[in-house]
């Protein structure tokens, strides 16, 4: 619809008369009758504001959409963490990671991994898009802790619901204050004292802060020596990170676990440690609408 045709349909149901057309275009004034009752001066300024608000409702419904079941249907339910089967971490008859079924209807998982206290106690509460990687990464990163696990699959994409999961099972298993591996002030785990807060579970190990002095003189020296090199530097970070990775492994020996992992010998010379994995998706699914 043209402008002018649109003022003029606005003009006959609003009571604005045009005052002149020497513009090429109407331009209106409120009458004397309506002029108390508007609440503006412009009609084309009031036609986009109405458009600019039409827009914005739109959109709003559709994030709510995408966040809310539709009409009729029972929003998500899960499990309470105590009514699911606790696996073994590790197949006692192959030595291998207990593999999650995990049909292609899932779009993503939560799990729990439990210690080896008796009672076993939750250690960490996960989210993963690939929850068999997701294991195999924990295993590699705290061999101690990880020796049981209980899951639970959704097949909407949605992060607020895998949130609101976790964080239900990490109520019921007492809080923070309990599972420490979701405790972003908790200091400690695999390598304590000294590690930085909630390292281990969710990231690389970075064993820069665990150098001691010996270890630190050796760096200084490939970093500002006479001959310092940056083959040096990347192989005094990576003695350090050694010493680590042979721990894991006895540790992981002596569980019997025959699990081939590979750490990431890049990674080494930055002073990180963890296992090398294929590029793969294993983000949590974002809920996010439609662009307009």
């Amino acid at each position: 619809m043209k402008i002018s045709s649109l003022i003029s349909l606005i003009s006959l149901t609003t009571g604005y008369a045009p005052l002149s057309r020497s513009l090429g275009f109407h331009h209106h004034l409120p009458s004397s009758s309506s002029l108390a009752s508007s609440p503006s001066s412009d009609p084309q300024q009031d036609f986009v504001k109405a458009q600019l608000k039409a827009k914005e409702e739109a959109y709003l419904l559709q994030r709510a959409a995408t966040q809310k079941p539709s009409a009729g249907t029972a929003p998500p339910s899960f499990p309470p963490l105590s009514s699911l089967p606790l696996l073994p971490y590790i197949s006692p008859s192959t030595g291998l990671l207990t593999p999650i079924p995990t049909p292609k209807t899932v779009r993503a998982s939560v799990y729990a991994i439990h210690d080896s206290s008796s009672p076993p106690q939750v250690a960490f509460v996960g989210v993963s898009r690939n929850v068999n990687q997701s294991l195999r990464m924990h295993l590699a990163r705290m061999p101690s802790l990880t020796y049981g696990v209980k899951y639970h699959h959704i097949e909407v994409a949605s992060r607020t619901l895998l949130e609101v999961i976790r964080e239900a099972w990490i109520e019921e298993s007492g809080g923070v204050g309990v599972v420490r591996g979701n405790d972003p002030e908790f200091v400690g785990g695999e390598h304590s004292p000294g590690s930085p807060p909630g390292q281990g579970w969710e990231g690389a190990l970075d064993v820069k802060p665990l150098m001691t002095e010996e270890d630190l003189e050796v760096l200084n020296e490939a970093k500002f020596g006479a001959k310092a090199s940056k083959i040096k530097e990347e192989s005094a970070y990576k003695k350090v990170a050694r010493r680590y990775e042979d721990e894991k492994v006895r540790i992981l020996t002596e569980r019997g676990v025959k699990e081939s992992l590979r750490f990431d010998p890049k990674l080494k010379g930055m002073g990180l440690l963890d296992l090398y994995t294929e590029k793969t998706k294993d983000e949590i699914p974002k809920n996010k609408p439609p662009a307009l």
